[in-house]
């Protein structure tokens, strides 16, 4: 028979060994290699962006400006991105820089956007492309898209001469002289307003190379100027001038007839 003081120990030693194996499953759990562990901290770095959105010929003030943290590894950090690390100074340095091209909040500032300059050249001059010029070309409701040609769009340039022909007739040359030409201000306004979706303008200013001001200039000269808005999905390809296929229309304006040469 058992006595009370060897049951006793029994159950302390049972006991016991149940401890044991309890603190063994819990370190094995606690070491077990697919738990996870404590989230690892992420390197960022701080870069400036735009504290605000930026129109076109937005003069830079200190509060337009702020740094930013990014994390560093992601692919989409370009080297053209300006960072704090290797320009602490930067804030300071862009102030007073000229907006070239729209920047919307929290859109990191590069050189290609902003112009750095004592703006004593003048705003438009400032948005010309390297090696551009600008043209001015006079216009009314029926020769500029019934006024729907805005700053940055993209229009087509055609020039129509009206040559008189023996018989009375008049033979009226319509060409395209240039295309996918980039706007860059309706009279003296050189940005677009978001709640503005017209613009009746007398003057349209169009930025060109020098090849194609001396066509422009010329044609003024010449005939009537006419401007076609261009559709934005079709504003990607490059600025090109005229071509010379020809097609031939006849028409009749007041009792007389007119044949209509068109040059694409």
């Amino acid at each position: 028979m058992i006595s009370s003081r060897t049951l006793i120990i029994l159950c302390a030693s049972s006991v016991a060994l149940l401890s044991a194996f309890a603190l063994n499953s819990l370190s094995s759990v606690s070491s077990d290699p697919m738990l996870p562990n404590e989230p690892q901290k992420i390197a960022v770095s701080r870069f400036l962006v735009a504290a605000r959105d930026l129109k076109i010929g937005s003069v830079l003030s200190e509060s337009d400006l702020q740094w930013q943290e990014w994390p560093s590894s992601i692919d989409i950090i370009s080297p053209h991105f300006i960072s704090e690390e290797f320009m602490p100074d930067a804030v300071q340095e862009y102030v007073g820089g000229l907006v070239r091209l729209p920047l919307i909040h929290g859109e990191p500032i590069t050189d290609h956007k902003i112009f750095l300059s004592d703006l004593r050249g003048g705003v438009l001059s400032a948005l010309l492309k390297k090696g551009m010029l600008a043209v001015s070309v006079e216009i009314s409701a029926g020769t500029g898209a019934g006024g729907f040609i805005l700053p940055e769009d993209r229009v087509d340039l055609f020039q129509s001469l009206r040559v008189p022909l023996p018989g009375g007739e008049n033979s009226v040359i319509v060409k395209t002289l240039l295309k996918n030409i980039r706007v860059l201000a309706v009279n003296q306004v050189f940005q677009k307003d978001d709640e503005v979706s017209f613009l009746l303008g007398k003057t349209v200013t169009l930025e060109v190379d020098p090849r194609q001001a001396e066509l422009v200039i010329g044609a003024k000269e010449e005939g009537v100027l006419s401007l076609a808005l261009r559709a934005l999905v079709s504003s990607e390809m490059k600025s090109v001038s005229r071509s010379h296929d020809n097609s031939v229309l006849k028409v009749f304006r007041f009792g007389k007839s007119e044949r209509l040469i068109l040059s694409y």
